[in-house]
């Protein structure tokens, strides 16, 4: 990459016949990864560090740049942990417990970012009717959808589940699953599934979701959820119904011999 398009992409900064790395304070707060073409695995790392630690940001923030990432991804969760062994070999100690803090928390950034990703994918409503998946004409594909369905609901409860722990202890402290919702019947204490997480958000919104996005975010997130949670319910109730049937299935050939 030409020197100047380093200074360009605020890799470095110009002191007038001198140059050094940019601070991470001074980067620019509006950076999107997904629409800088010039986006460095550099940059990456560093606005991923500065929004993870920034009193208006945190892990949701910082997994929303993560989720925009691309391929870069991976490779700048490789540059941090590199980062910090060199902070850490030529003892730059406040720089490597940036990196170590970045190291250590990307994997739970990759799970909300896949999490975010899928959320749009996973609530776009069908063509079909939903009930319509589990039967009938071309079932074949209607269960591919319903598959895809189900495999995005078991990333979104992973990307979830230490999100949604990280916003209610704050508030609820250690004991925060007594507060939590769940579908009648359920457990006090147990781990909550993706029908008590996402109505877990959606009943905690204003106290305690509302100001971890952004406010840009804030409306299309919350919408998600509520959408999220319908396409669970749906698919839900559809295995459910399949269950049954097999069983009414079941019995009617058991009762026939």
């Amino acid at each position: 990459m030409p020197l100047d398009a380093l200074f360009a992409a605020d890799v470095f900064k110009d002191l007038h016949g001198r140059a050094c790395l940019m601070p991470r304070g001074e980067l620019p707060a509006t950076w999107n990864p997904a629409t800088d073409r010039t986006a460095t695995v550099w940059e990456c790392v560093q606005h991923t560090a500065r929004v993870l630690a920034a009193e208006d940001g945190g892990a949701a923030a910082a997994a929303s740049l993560v989720a925009r990432m691309g391929p870069k991804a991976r490779e700048a969760r490789l540059l941090s942990e590199r980062l910090f062994l060199i902070s850490t070999q030529k003892g730059w100690a406040s720089e490597a417990l940036v990196y170590n803090q970045l190291a250590q928390e990307w994997a739970h950034l990759e799970d909300v970012a896949m999490a975010l990703m899928l959320w749009p994918r996973l609530v776009r409503r069908p063509k079909v009717h939903w009930p319509s998946l589990a039967g009938g004409p071309h079932d074949h594909r209607k269960g591919d959808a319903f598959q895809r369905v189900q495999g995005g609901l078991y990333h979104l409860r992973r990307g979830l589940t230490p999100f949604v722990e990280a916003r209610m202890t704050p508030r609820h402290g250690a004991n925060w699953l007594h507060y939590s919702s769940r579908a009648q019947g359920g457990l006090a204490g147990a781990a909550l599934d993706e029908y008590a997480l996402l109505k877990t958000m959606i009943d905690n919104w204003r106290e305690v979701f509302d100001e971890a996005f952004g406010r840009n975010e804030k409306h299309r997130v919350r919408n998600f959820t509520s959408m999220a949670l319908e396409a669970r319910n749906a698919t839900s109730h559809l295995t459910y119904r399949s269950r049954t049937t097999r069983r009414c299935a079941t019995s009617t050939r058991c009762t026939s011999s």
